[in-house]
């Protein structure tokens, strides 16, 4: 299934994003911007964002109607993209506005998703609900790690799916954007030397988005792996260094610094 829409370019942030109109929601700004930002990444560069999904895709191993929750889903571009390939998605996500952009965008075409407002902590679903359960860059900032983590787990079918991406704190130019670039965005409110010291810390209402949570508490694989262990409710089954247009092709030596990680779990 998934082959043929990508091999047609059929794709919902190449094909029809850009028949929505974001400025007709009342919502706010920076969800509206960042709505906007991955539109105009996807329209104008479609080859580096289908990579970006068959990466994905191929992860997941998408079928029709495979159950799949993104926790941390921002404006939902993964699920809106998933449900249009035939996925029955539900994103959740602290934001609210960012949900009920979610599900606009799911009236609107007639799609198979839903956008929650919710705890990550507290998931407001059933046991063994979902096929699949990811999460993109979420764990750096969520308050209390192990209790996220548990949830995704018990939400979770067995046997199913868990996929983690998160951004790796020895990678340089991580290391470059939340010491330099960060501060900068920021207007001094965040980042820079400071960052090292105070980035695991809880803070209130982070983002002005209305949750407490960390700020870019991002770790290295090491740590990951070591954390993983108290687990022993998940398989880990693939655990690499990753970027968009690699998946662990690196040199074993060059690994740990190399993009992102990415974990990919089964649950028994």
């Amino acid at each position: 299934m998934q082959g043929d829409k990508m091999k047609d370019d059929n794709l919902f942030f190449v094909a029809k994003a850009k028949e929505f109109d974001i400025d007709k929601m009342n919502i706010k700004p920076t969800v509206k911007r960042r709505w906007k930002k991955k539109c105009e990444r996807a329209s104008t560069g479609p080859d580096g964002y289908k990579k970006e999904m068959q990466v994905l895709l191929d992860i997941i191993e998408l079928r029709e109607g495979i159950k799949i929750l993104d926790v941390g889903c921002g404006v939902g571009v993964e699920v809106i993209e998933l449900s249009y390939l035939g996925a029955d998605c539900t994103g959740l996500d602290a934001a609210e506005d960012a949900t009920r952009l979610i599900n606009q965008v799911r009236d609107d075409f007639g799609l198979n998703v839903k956008g929650v407002c919710g705890d990550a902590c507290h998931l407001p679903f059933d046991a063994e609900t979902f096929d699949v359960v990811m999460s993109r860059e979420f764990f750096e900032h969520v308050a209390d790690f192990d209790l996220a983590i548990k949830e995704q787990i018990r939400v979770l079918r067995r046997h199913g799916r868990l996929v983690i991406e998160q951004g790796n704190l020895l990678n340089p130019f991580t290391l470059f954007d939340l010491l330099i670039k960060y501060p900068i965005r920021s207007r001094g409110r965040f980042g820079g030397l400071k960052w090292l010291f105070t980035k695991s810390k809880v803070k209130e209402n982070i983002y002005g988005t209305g949750w407490a949570g960390k700020d870019e508490d991002v770790h290295t694989r090491l740590w990951w792996r070591m954390k993983l262990k108290q687990y022993p409710e998940l398989k880990i089954n693939e655990f690499t260094s990753y970027t968009a247009k690699n998946r662990g092709k690196f040199l074993k030596v060059l690994a740990p610094i190399i993009g992102n990680i990415l974990i990919v779990g089964t649950k028994r």
